[in-house]
């Protein structure tokens, strides 16, 4: 008897170890929240690293966009990283919100920037050199974003969005104002044609001489060219942005004098050859869209163009309601095979704990071949919940790009990324998120110089300085006169000023 109940006792010991066993088990397979598994393992559970990814393209829970889906796919995906949305909070300038996280020490392990060189002057964006180098995929990264997030030799960002800024050109409109053999399809295609060519092109679209709104008019506006038009003039091929050359701006070079000269001309309101200097009035209290609407048969330039009474538009390829109108319409280039990129990137805090996993996320999300397919399956599978694709591929692979341009329809765009590849048209990126002291030297430095009759007396800005001249208020000796090389040399130096602080040699 009393064998018996030994032998129950210890039955009944090891049935309650083993509960215990697995009990323990289970409890050491859980993630960092305390739930399960999201790969549904069963008790196979495993411990995720959690990386946090702060950006604006959220959206609300409701709306389900894109990023959001990007992040439900990764988490499925992965059986050892898990990514956390941070959402920016309402009503707080971003990188308020940054710099808020940042002071509390919960910084997100990758967040999107509005500037690289101010994250890495603010200690918040990490080095991630090595992490780039060991990379087989980096250099699948279109060339010119490579290379605007790379400070002598050191990058601190990864590339997450491109748009290009260029050229819409109404096909048809234009083949009625040429002259030679060429079509306009054969003549405007990207990286085909001159700063000459399309100057030439532009003015002779001109017939603004009647009020029955069938007059035509060459495009909308001279505003945007000062960014871009110094590189199709520059013959040395230095000039990126504005007129930033790698190193630092030359206010005073013969490309940007050049640029600066065919902006007073084309802008001139005597020469009326764009839609912006058309007179404003005809008379006091007279409305200027109202006015040009007589002429060209709608108000805004931009609905002068979708009207087809305009032959180029200056915009970015995020316009997507030109993909619409009842004309043959191309996005191209800049003359001189130029076009610019308006970028996003993301950086790696640099307080992360899981810097590998964090280039994991960030790569997922961005450029990499993983991600771009995770992506295009979410298009493919949802047809109907009114997702769209509309920036530039940040992946040169034939096989990515080319699945990637199939969600955009836009003519032209494709053929301008593939030239662009290929070395028939230079991409020049937004200096303004990534050339250290690009705002200040562009925008807002006082140049302590005081015109008559130019903004009632005040200190102008170097934004006002170069502005006013490309508006023919400041002749064009006279800006020469006011743009010394002192002056030059005093806004260079908030470059050095802003290299240093990054701890780089200028």
């Amino acid at each position: 008897m009393k064998k018996r109940v030994l032998t129950i006792v210890m039955a009944m010991f090891i049935c309650l170890f083993s509960l215990i066993l697995i009990g323990c088990g289970e409890a050491s397979g859980g993630n960092e929240n305390g739930g399960g598994s999201e790969n549904g393992g069963g008790n196979n559970k495993v411990k995720k690293t959690v990386v946090t990814f702060c950006s604006w393209n959220f959206g609300t829970e409701e709306d389900n966009n894109l990023t959001r889906r990007r992040v439900e796919a990764f988490n499925k995906a992965s059986s050892t990283i898990r990514i956390e949305m941070v959402i920016p909070v309402d009503g707080t300038g971003y990188d308020e919100f940054l710099a808020t996280m940042a002071s509390a020490g919960e910084l997100p392990d990758v967040f999107f920037v509005n500037s690289v060189p101010t994250a890495v002057i603010n200690q918040w964006a990490m080095d991630i050199t090595s992490l780039a180098k060991a990379d087989s995929e980096w250099e699948d990264i279109p060339s010119a974003l490579r290379e605007s997030i790379t400070y002598n030799d050191h990058i601190f960002a990864v590339p997450a969005g491109q748009y290009y800024m260029g050229l819409f050109a109404n096909l048809e409109l234009i083949d009625d104002y040429l002259t030679g053999n060429k079509s306009a399809e054969e003549m405007f295609a990207p990286g085909a044609f001159s700063t000459e060519e399309w100057i030439s092109v532009v003015k002779a679209m001109k017939d603004i001489n009647h009020m029955d709104g069938t007059g035509v008019i060459g495009m909308n506006a001279v505003g945007d060219m000062i960014n871009w038009l110094p590189a199709t003039f520059d013959t040395t091929g230095k000039t990126k942005h504005f007129t930033w050359n790698g190193h630092e701006f030359d206010f005073r070079s013969e490309a940007l004098l050049d640029a600066l000269r065919v902006i007073a001309d084309l802008g001139d309101p005597q020469g009326q050859y764009v839609y912006d200097s058309i007179p404003a009035t005809v008379g006091e209290g007279d409305d200027a869209e109202e006015y040009r609407s007589l002429i060209l048969g709608s108000g805004s330039a931009s609905d002068v163009f979708k009207a087809g009474r305009m032959g180029f538009i200056q915009e970015g390829s995020w316009a997507g309601t030109y993909e619409n109108v009842d004309f043959d319409c191309i996005f191209t280039s800049y003359p001189d095979g130029k076009v610019m990129a308006a970028t996003d990137f993301v950086c790696l805090s640099k307080s992360t704990k899981h810097a590998e996993a964090a280039y994991e996320v960030a790569k997922y999300l961005t450029f990499g071949a993983e991600g771009a397919q995770a992506m295009f399956d979410i298009l493919d599978n949802n047809p109907d919940a009114g997702l769209s694709l509309t920036c530039i591929p940040l992946n040169t692979k034939p096989e990515i790009s080319a699945k990637w341009f199939s969600y955009i329809k836009m003519k032209g765009l494709q053929e301008t990324f593939d030239a662009a590849n290929q070395g028939k048209v230079e991409v020049i990126v937004e200096g303004n998120k990534t050339v250290p002291g690009f705002l200040k030297a562009r925008y807002t430095f006082n140049t302590g110089i005081s015109i008559e009759g130019v903004r009632e007396g005040s200190l102008l800005t170097i934004g006002d300085l170069v502005w006013d001249t490309c508006g023919g208020k400041i002749s064009i000796n006279d800006y020469i006169n006011y743009m010394t090389k002192e002056l030059n040399d005093r806004i260079n130096q908030l470059v050095a000023d802003d290299f240093a602080s990054m701890g780089l040699e200028y």
